[in-house]
């Protein structure tokens, strides 16, 4: 009986021992099976070779929009200066004969560039880039249309800024379009095609300009703009689509959710915060000692290009760093802030050209700009030796 009784104890002991066991399992599998629904309801893309992913698309169609960018770097930065030679020609024609106002008009559209990226860059990150190519392109095009059939210098002014608004979303997004678009191995190479536009702009601008402008007239620097701005238009709207990966994803979540009734999905890349919250976290020488003693055009020019090639080494680096550093969530935002506070520079420096150079003429004019630029020589090797610590101690969480 006693053998009896204790092998009894035994069978229920080693009953509740597996029975315990049992609930566990089940407890497990109804956490997994949780975790499996929970899972389900995130969207992502359909494997790693998705071809709606960007980073996916074939090799063709993403250099075709990076080219695309490219070319509205390039068209933003060359209309930045190609009206220059002809200012002095709109100033006659406008009577105006205060410097001041005379410089404006060529710089009041590089100021614009300070502004436009603090609401477009954000806006591209939020409602995608496209969105934000084709509503700037078209105003673009009208505001184009207005400096260059201005009638008096007000209305003159009012166009030029509002140009220069709108087309620094352009070329602002062009970076985090990039980012869309590229991983790091591929991202050097695009980043120098479409930091090309910026450096070859500003330095072909007042050649073409110099040209058009005594053969017929300062108008036509802007229709000229007006038709490559019309041509770049047409080809964004026929060839770009949308690369922001973040609005691609929750596009597919609606159209997942209309299809299938389930209010539970969720894009993979979906935030807590209000598009408003994510929108307001979001916000040398051009060579004088030869034009100074009045040596062959071509000259000066061959200086100019020196420069731009030397500013190469400054430029696409840094370019590159911050979108490498924000990636396709914030590059755009990264590149925005870099551009708002270069350009008020070459918009506001310019003021101090006539007084500078009615003192010290071309040459030492010139050279002054190079001495100040020759004080920051040391600053790249600064950031090679520090940068390190100062990214630690001054560290962004997106």
């Amino acid at each position: 009986m006693e053998l009896h009784a204790k092998e009894q104890s035994e069978f229920e002991s080693s009953a509740v021992t597996s029975l315990n066991s049992n609930n566990e399992d089940i407890e497990t599998c109804k956490t997994s099976a949780e975790k499996d629904r929970l899972d389900n309801n995130v969207v992502d893309w359909n494997g790693p070779d998705d071809p709606e992913n960007p980073l996916r698309w074939s090799k063709s169609k993403k250099n075709a929009h990076i080219v695309i960018v490219s070319i509205f770097a390039l068209v933003a930065n060359l209309a930045a200066t190609m009206f220059a030679p002809g200012a002095a020609q709109l100033a006659k024609d406008f009577h105006i004969t205060n410097t001041i106002i005379q410089t404006f008009t060529v710089n009041i559209y590089l100021l614009a560039f300070s502004v436009g990226p603090l609401f477009l860059a954000p806006l591209s990150e939020i409602y995608g880039r496209l969105v934000i190519y084709h509503v700037c392109n078209l105003l673009y095009i009208a505001f184009t249309i207005g400096c260059a059939f201005s009638t008096n210098v007000s209305m003159f002014l009012a166009f030029r800024v509002l140009s220069g608004l709108v087309v620094s979303g352009p070329l602002s997004i062009g970076g985090g379009t990039i980012a869309d678009l590229t991983t790091q191995a591929e991202r050097g190479k695009a980043v120098a095609l479409w930091g090309v536009g910026p450096l070859l702009g500003p330095v072909a601008g007042p050649i073409i300009g110099g040209f058009v402008t005594q053969n017929v007239g300062w108008r036509w620097t802007f229709r000229i703009i007006l038709i490559l701005a019309g041509l770049q238009g047409a080809v964004s709207f026929i060839f770009m689509r949308e690369t922001n990966a973040t609005v691609l994803l929750r596009r597919k979540t609606a159209r997942l959710i209309k299809e299938t009734g389930n209010s539970k999905l969720i894009p993979k890349s979906a935030t807590n915060e209000m598009p408003k919250k994510v929108f307001a976290k979001a916000i040398a020488e051009v060579y004088g000692w030869t034009a100074e003693y009045r040596v062959h055009w071509i000259v000066p020019i061959i200086g100019t290009f020196i420069i731009g090639f030397g500013s190469l080494f400054v430029v696409i680096p840094a370019q590159t760093y911050l979108v490498d550093a924000f990636g396709s969530e914030a590059s755009a935002s990264a590149l925005a802030a870099n551009l708002i506070i270069r350009t008020p520079f070459g918009a506001l420096l310019a003021l101090a050209a006539p007084p500078l150079y009615a003192q010290l003429g071309l040459g030492w004019g010139n050279s002054v700009l190079g001495f100040i630029a020759l004080v920051f020589t040391p600053v790249p090797w600064l950031f090679y030796r520090y940068g390190e610590k100062l990214r630690n101690r001054f560290s962004v969480n997106l």
